[in-house]
């Protein structure tokens, strides 16, 4: 992993400081519209709340002008390049602010859904996930698909020095098991099926219909059950 520069942790610190400032306005407001809830008032232990949820809120548009200024750049991100600088400081935001609500599990899946889609992930009508996706705005899923608990999808590559973003796309009434992990780059069709457990690697391409699992993952099952090794059971 590449080191994060004090200019990169700057810039992101402002952005934090525009959230906050604009948290405490939101904040500010409330107690306006609703003196109960003031200093004092009988209702006064909802603002905390109301300013956690006004500070996400706030933070997640910060990161939406922030990735509209500067997208993130796919492919190969270059040590010393506008797209490294970009890039760290895009994962400060996940590492201080949206990593910790993601995976605290304490939101249901539907505000699960409504917290992607502020984070820029694209997902068609009544698709759903139980588990973590890092990178949103470079996953795109179709209508009618389930991401099961605790499944990750991973949209780069991190070793070492390594640092790539690839696309994760995902099509229409997939299911992708508990705990299963989809890599950067990996495409995958309408109504497959990704079994329990697996982990497909980066880059990989399955077909619409088809049936995938292991580690890594290979085809256990062809569409409208062509091919079927070891029946249906299990899969998901």
């Amino acid at each position: 992993m590449r080191a994060i520069e004090p200019s990169q942790i700057l810039c992101f610190l402002g952005l934090l400081a525009a959230g906050m400032v604009a948290s405490m306005g939101l904040l500010a407001l409330a107690c306006v519209l609703w003196p109960a809830a003031g200093p004092g008032g009988d209702w006064s232990w909802v603002m905390p709340v109301i300013f956690v949820v006004a500070f996400i809120g706030c933070m997640v548009a910060v990161f939406r002008l922030w990735w509209r200024w500067c997208p993130l750049p796919l492919g190969v991100i270059e040590p010393g390049s506008a797209g490294e600088f970009t890039y760290h400081v895009y994962i400060l935001f996940y590492l201080i602010v949206f990593y910790p609500v993601m995976r605290c599990q304490l939101l249901p899946v539907p505000l699960n859904r409504l917290m992607y889609l502020g984070l820029g992930a694209c997902m068609g009508p009544n698709s759903y996930t139980g588990g973590l996706i890092l990178d949103p705005p470079l996953v795109s899923i179709g209508r009618d698909t389930l991401l099961g608990m605790g499944s990750l999808l991973v949209p780069h590559i991190i070793e070492g020095r390594r640092l790539e973003h690839h696309r994760i796309s995902i099509g229409d009434r997939v299911t992708v098991g508990a705990n299963a992990t989809v890599m950067a780059g990996a495409c995958i069709g309408n109504d497959a099926v990704v079994a329990m457990h697996s982990v497909v690697l980066a880059g990989t391409v399955i077909p619409a219909g088809e049936v995938w699992g292991g580690v890594p993952a290979r085809r256990l099952r062809s569409p409208w059950g062509v091919g079927n090794r070891g029946g249906d059971r299990g899969i998901a």
